[in-house]
C-alpha cells in the first residue's frame, strides 16, 4: 500500500466488524449487527473488497493476499 500512495494514490483501507483496530488499517468500524457481512456475502473469517470512491466493486476476495491485491491495484490505478 505504501508504494502506492508514494505515487500518489489516495487508499483508504477500512477493517469493517473487528471489535479491536485493526492493523495496517486506516479505520475500524464495528458491524455488530452484521448487515455490512451480510449485505456484502463475507463470511464470519472475513474477505476483501477493492473499492472505487464510487462504491463500484473493482474486486472481491474471499481470502486476501498481497500479490492479488497488488495485481488488482495495478488494473484498477493509472501507472
Amino acid at each position: 500500500m505504501a508504494n502506492f500512495r508514494a505515487r500518489g494514490a489516495q487508499l483508504r483501507v477500512t477493517a469493517i466488524g473487528a471489535a479491536q483496530p485493526v492493523a495496517g488499517a486506516d479505520q475500524t468500524l464495528a458491524d455488530a449487527d452484521g448487515h455490512f457481512r451480510q449485505r456484502y456475502g463475507v463470511r464470519a473469517d472475513g474477505g476483501a473488497y477493492l473499492l472505487r470512491p464510487d462504491q463500484h466493486v473493482c474486486a472481491r476476495w474471499v481470502t486476501l493476499d498481497a500479490v492479488r491485491l497488488q495485481a488488482a491495484l495495478d488494473t484498477a490505478l493509472p501507472q
